[in-house]
């Protein structure tokens, strides 16, 4: 019974960061990216979601580190395989 609203919290804090995100406001997406990733640290939604964040912002070590644990977490998501 727990999954499902961990799933819901999750899409929630993905949809509002990404919402922020396309409005310029990283640092707010950064905060419910956060949030989200404290309910569910090994979403591989969120962890995308970030590792685009922190490539966009420059810091490319740590946007390889987020996607690469969002690739052990889920490698057959096909999200994660598509270009950007």
């Amino acid at each position: 019974m727990g999954a499902p609203k961990t799933a819901h919290v999750v899409r929630t804090w993905h949809a509002w960061a990404s919402l922020e995100l396309s409005a310029g406001r990283v640092d707010v997406a950064r905060t419910y990216l956060a949030h989200g990733l404290a309910v569910d640290r090994s979403s591989p939604a969120l962890l995308s979601l970030m590792a685009k964040v922190e490539a966009q912002e420059g810091d490319l070590l740590r946007a390889r580190e987020l996607f690469e644990t969002a690739l052990r977490e889920s490698p057959y998501a096909r999200f994660l395989w598509r270009r950007v």
